[in-house]
């Protein structure tokens, strides 16, 4: 695609006042081009470039022209002070055909980069356009994408083409902590500002961003290529939605072959795949939002055109307490901690219905509301499932404990499990978790120092510290294997 070097370099920093090689507001995208000597004629256009049929104008571009067997023939920047025209003068000989990138944004290294739709040939010595009437080249209309972000954890993607992190976080620079994809990072520090390995944001995959401050900005961008291929590796996979519409998972994930015990998770809820349908506390799966899959073997992911269905069924989720869907008895912030744990569970004694409401605590903070699923069992009958997502912070050994709150008499019910967050999952559709309610049935959790202590004189409160009976203040502790209640 590039023709020899040039005899001199191209700028690659604006000089004193900020122009690339004197005249230009951005570096060339083709710093290796120069132009071809194999034709002597040329002919020569005069273009603006805009978004759409009498869409705004696109300001601070460069057009490269290719022709018919892909080679660069030309390229060039516009100008701001002629009102970002572009010349153009395009050398070859009768018969060949051309067509037009045109190249912006803000973001040099990784500039937007649009094919314009229409062909011309070449007429020698051909003037076309003049400023009064330039030749237009018309780039699709970007897509736009808005993400309305809480203070704390958010988990988002993009749906347009890779942009630099710094770019992407161009609205936010001041309120962002740290933005984490499952390899890399940004993080603030206080003297350098947002530091790390994490250079670009890509589509595809999911990250996970902390603000200091709720914010709502809206990115444009070029869409990215809907159909790209994306492999799951057999694990977890952060994951990224492409699509521009909100899809029923079920639609969304219906080019894949996805095996039983698969999950995907969002930081609302999450659905778990059994013999082709996807049940859960979720129903859709929507353009900014960041998702994390776990997948029972490597597979690969397209997504579909928006005109695509499925054979496959998404549940319909009933949240049997509150007819509204909302709950209101306990609350949980989901932005608080940036790690999930997914539990598929079941109230012993109460698998065909579930009266209750389950929640999940670490000490005394609501860490997750669960939500009641009912599907259809063998027969006519149907089986209750509890989705409960669980909140924290994974390599912290946090203990979480359950209770079950009944919303037609009032009355909570401590729960005898317990368990050690670790981002994990728990229970499935086929051996779902089960909870027991009172006070005897062994539970998993261990003090800080792992070694749990039988006297019956100690007693561990839910951060594992060791704590004399004698001075055991309201509240739940762990002794003898056993959950303690003091009122």
């Amino acid at each position: 695609m590039a023709g020899p070097k040039q005899a001199f370099a191209w700028d690659t920093e604006p000089d004193a006042n900020g122009k690339y090689d004197k005249y230009f507001d951005r570096p060339t995208h083709f710093p290796d081009w120069t132009q071809p000597s194999d034709w002597p004629n040329a002919e020569y256009y005069l273009v603006c470039a805009r978004f759409g049929e009498n869409g705004p104008h696109i300001e601070n571009y460069e057009v490269a022209v290719y022709d018919q067997n892909g080679k660069l023939r030309h390229c060039n920047r516009s100008r701001a002070k002629d009102n970002h025209l572009c010349t153009l003068t395009i050398k070859g000989e009768e018969g060949d055909q051309f067509h037009c990138q045109i190249i912006y944004g803000d973001d040099f290294e990784h500039p937007t980069i649009v094919d314009v739709p229409e062909t011309f040939g070449f007429i020698s010595n051909d003037v076309v356009g003049s400023k009064t009437a330039p030749f237009w080249l018309t780039a699709p209309l970007p897509e736009s994408i808005t993400y309305r972000l809480s203070a704390g954890w958010n988990w988002l993607s993009t749906n347009q083409e890779a942009m630099s992190s710094m770019t992407f976080l161009t609205d936010i620079t001041d309120l962002t902590d740290r933005l984490v994809s499952q390899t890399q990072e940004l993080i603030k520090d206080p003297v350098y500002g947002l530091v790390g390995n994490l250079n670009s944001v890509v589509p595809g995959t999911a990250y996970k961003l902390h603000l200091n401050a709720a914010y709502t900005f809206t990115r444009n961008g070029q869409q990215a290529d809907p159909s790209m291929a994306i492999n799951l590796h057999k694990g977890w996979n952060w994951l990224g939605y492409l699509l521009t519409m909100e899809k029923p998972i079920a639609d969304a994930l219906v080019n894949m072959e996805p095996s039983n015990g698969d999950r995907l998770v969002s930081q609302e809820g999450f659905v778990e795949y059994l013999n082709g349908t996807w049940t859960g506390s979720i129903d859709t799966m929507e353009p900014g939002k960041g998702y994390l899959y776990y997948s029972a073997k490597d597979a690969l992911l397209v997504y579909p055109s928006t005109s695509s269905g499925s054979n496959a069924r998404s549940s319909v989720r009933t949240e049997e307490y509150a007819d509204d869907g909302s709950v209101t008895h306990w609350q949980t912030n989901v932005h608080c901690y940036p790690d999930m744990t997914t539990i598929i569970a079941q109230v012993a004694g109460w698998q065909e219905e579930c009266p209750f409401i389950v929640a999940a605590f670490c000490g005394d903070e609501c860490r997750g509301v669960g939500k009641v699923v009912v599907t259809p069992s063998e027969g006519n009958g149907q089986q209750a499932y509890i989705f409960l997502s669980v909140n924290g912070t994974s390599g912290l050994n946090e203990v979480i404990t359950f209770l079950a709150y009944d919303p037609t008499t009032g009355d909570e019910y401590p729960l005898c499990e317990a368990m050690t967050f670790q981002g994990q999952c728990l229970g499935s559709l086929t051996s779902p978790l089960e909870l027991h309610l009172g006070l005897s049935t062994q539970i998993t959790a261990l003090p800080a120092d792992g070694q749990q202590q039988h006297g019956q004189d100690i007693s561990y409160d839910l951060q594992g510290r060791k704590v004399e009976n004698g001075h055991m203040r309201k509240g739940l502790y762990i002794n003898q294997n056993k959950k303690v209640v003091v009122k």
